[in-house]
């Protein structure tokens, strides 16, 4: 089921850490790609300046 959708994998990976962190009441820090950041400025109408 995860296969047929694209953002499947992402948001059970974000459930996963989601549990981990309330069962052993720990921070959990993810790691967040590069690109997503410049998809999101792009998005906003925001000037990419890493484009460069």
């Amino acid at each position: 089921m995860i296969a047929t959708a694209p953002g499947a994998l992402e948001l059970r990976r974000l459930q996963t850490l989601t549990e981990i962190g309330v069962e052993h009441n720990s921070t959990i820090i993810a790691m967040l790609p590069v690109e997503l950041l410049h998809a999101a400025s792009r998005l906003a109408g925001q000037q990419d300046k890493t484009a460069d």
